[in-house]
């Protein structure tokens, strides 16, 4: 997987409830290019995890980004494109602190 930077701000993620990021080939592929510090702030953030149409935003360490969007997405397979704004999601979660 190629990861091409455009210019903008986020990166959106699609994640599993736990937010392991070894689970999906995105998440794995961001994981690897930004740092075991990118998983690391997911679990401090979140160490139970996100609920189905919650998101999550963490630093982006590595990336070209400067914010990483984290989304658990109802209903959503890994299989087929998401329109991300057609979905309603509710507010952004800030981490815990």
């Amino acid at each position: 997987m190629v990861l091409v930077a455009p210019q903008a701000d986020v990166l959106i993620n699609p994640v599993n409830q736990s937010l392991r990021l070894d689970a999906g080939q995105v998440s794995s592929t961001l994981a690897k290019m930004a740092g075991q510090e990118l998983q690391d702030e997911c679990y401090e953030n979140a160490p139970y995890g996100i609920i189905p149409g919650e998101i999550m935003w963490t630093s982006a360490y590595k990336l070209p980004f400067q914010k990483v969007y984290h989304c658990c997405i109802p209903g959503y397979n890994g299989s087929s494109v998401v329109n991300i704004q057609s979905l309603g999601l509710p507010k952004l979660r800030p981490p815990i602190i």
